[in-house]
């Protein structure tokens, strides 16, 4: 059951392909290993020159079932000349497998085309203690050198090399990871042969393996790093029966997203650009379900008008049953009914009023609304205080005048026996008590013991 949630999840991208010949027309050179033979399963079947102790091996190898081996005693393989190898001014990619067994100084080179010393391309290990790796293109005599860089090959585990042009641009790398990066504006030179697991001619031998070696011509493959994506499965085959390829773009960089990447990657499998989706990405169309037949995971079959996935690998019934065993299978797409147009298992009528959703039942009533709105929060905290403002503008003068009521004191009792009462006529600015005293020059007045002193304005 938690597989076919993956489905539910993940961007979907169909595209059909005859597998037939799963080498797409950029393929111009596949090496292949079967049966001790060294294959070329491109359209182009390349006889494939093998020279001194060059073997396969079928106890080590990364895809398929076997890889090529040379042990550095003057072991090589090459292939013919071709117009295949001249890139002219077009886009192109070699990339391959190699494992390392051990450095021998001065050996290890991986691959060449090679025309002669001023018009070659080749790749592997170099420098003073063959520490190095690196490469160069050189065409009439100029060197584009893709640099000495250290490199951790020396670990004898697999590693993915590609070097690819796009453009004006030559990029190589290791694992996926962007390594190097020249520029390379002129024509690539005409001629010359393919020489794999040595510079050319018993010069420069490897020591180790090598495999899923491919020339592309006409197509960049990677121009960004790809390390999520390294190949994992034999590129082409003539071997497959014919089969519709269902490709399902998920969380291929496992970043917890779907996003732009995998996005790309869908064009791509769509354009034919990567001809199958990668990984457990891919369902296989088998048509309609057949008794005593092998299912793998991701197989997708027909059945009594539904459409089921298989959740684990099995061998089918010897008869068929009533009810596809569920064990096995989960339903993708169930049938119609009386004859009208069956519905996707996730596909349900609803209907949306603002925010708020309801569903149809089967009887065709319809369900309650549901706001998928959530409660309003709690208030916020009160913003900060903002900016004080502007002074204002000084108010008109006001003029005022001062007016005494004198009281009364009881000096024996020391009270008042009478507070003298003021007012104004006009506006009262303030109010004391006390003996009242007006100062001529200001026109204020106080006030002390039992009179009152009223300052008015006017």
């Amino acid at each position: 059951m938690n597989k076919i949630l993956l489905f539910i999840m993940l961007t979907l991208c169909f595209v059909s392909l005859s597998n037939a010949d799963n080498c797409d027309e950029y393929t111009k050179l596949l090496l292949h290993m079967e049966d001790n033979n060294f294959v070329d399963s491109s359209q182009n079947s390349y006889s494939v020159i093998v020279k001194n102790n060059a073997s396969v091996s079928n106890d080590i190898f990364k895809i398929g079932e076997g890889s090529a081996y040379f042990d550095s005693s003057q072991g090589y393989l090459s292939i013919q000349e071709s117009n295949d190898w001249n890139f002219e001014n077009l886009d192109f990619t070699i990339d391959f497998w190699v494992k390392i067994e051990s450095k021998t100084l001065g050996g290890n080179k991986f691959f060449s085309i090679f025309k002669d010393s001023n018009n070659q391309l080749f790749y592997g290990l170099c420098g003073s203690n063959n520490d190095n790796i690196c490469g160069y293109l050189r065409v009439n005599s100029d060197i584009y050198d893709y640099g000495q860089y250290a490199n951790n090959l020396l670990d004898t585990k697999w590693h993915h090399i590609a070097i690819v042009r796009k453009e004006n641009i030559i990029k190589t790398y290791i694992d996926g990871f962007e390594k190097s990066k020249v520029d390379f504006t002129d024509t690539f030179f005409d001629g010359g042969k393919v020489f794999i697991g040595v510079w050319f001619e018993a010069q420069d031998e490897h020591n180790g393996y090598i495999d899923e070696f491919r020339i592309s011509k006409g197509i960049a493959r990677w121009f960004s790093d790809f390390n999520y994506d390294l190949p994992s499965s034999p590129y082409c085959s003539g071997t497959q029966e014919n089969k519709e390829i269902l490709g399902i773009v998920g969380d291929i960089n496992n970043d917890g997203k779907i996003d732009l990447l995998e996005t790309i990657y869908s064009l791509q499998v769509t354009a034919g650009i990567k001809p199958i989706a990668i990984g457990p990405y891919a369902m296989a169309w088998k048509g309609d379900w057949k008794a005593n037949s092998i299912y793998m995971i991701y197989d997708a079959v027909n059945f009594d008008g539904s459409s089921y996935i298989c959740i684990v690998n099995h061998t089918s019934e010897t008869a068929k049953p009533d009810i596809i065993n569920t064990n096995y299978w989960e339903i993708l797409a169930k049938k119609g009914e009386d004859g009208q147009k069956g519905e996707s298992a996730i596909s349900v009528h609803h209907e949306w009023n603002g925010t708020s959703i309801r569903f149809q039942n089967k009887d065709g009533s319809w369900g309650e609304w549901v706001n998928l709105k959530g409660d309003t929060g709690i208030q916020g905290a009160t913003g900060p205080q903002g900016p004080q403002g502007p002074q204002g503008q000084i108010g008109p003068s006001v003029k005022s005048s001062a007016i005494c009521a004198s009281g009364a004191y009881d000096s024996v009792f020391n009270r008042c026996d009478r507070v003298g009462e003021c007012s104004c006529s006009l506006t009262e600015i303030s109010k004391s008590y006390g003996p009242c005293h007006v100062s001529s020059e200001t026109g204020e007045c106080s006030a002390q013991r039992c009179g009152q002193c009223c300052v008015c304005s006017y």
